[in-house]
């Protein structure tokens, strides 16, 4: 599954595409976690990054353990 939110969307297969959004559906903190991956490889690859900060801000609001690899 980590490739998948890592992966652009246009490079998932139907079937996977599927999965990504049926496996966090059923788990809340998996679904945060998936929201949280796929906004920084956004920001990346938009070249966003003078938004990493606005991104690090909501990512340590969170009140799960991914926060614990934001600085």
């Amino acid at each position: 599954m980590a490739g998948w939110l890592t992966r652009h969307p246009d490079r998932l297969t139907d079937d996977q595409a599927r999965q990504l959004k049926e496996i966090p559906a059923r788990c809340p903190a998996l679904d945060r976690t998936a929201q949280h991956v796929r906004a920084f490889a956004e920001l990346m690859n938009t070249r966003q990054g003078r938004n990493l900060d606005q991104w690090m801000t909501r990512v340590k609001a969170d009140d799960r353990s991914f926060r614990r690899y934001v600085p």
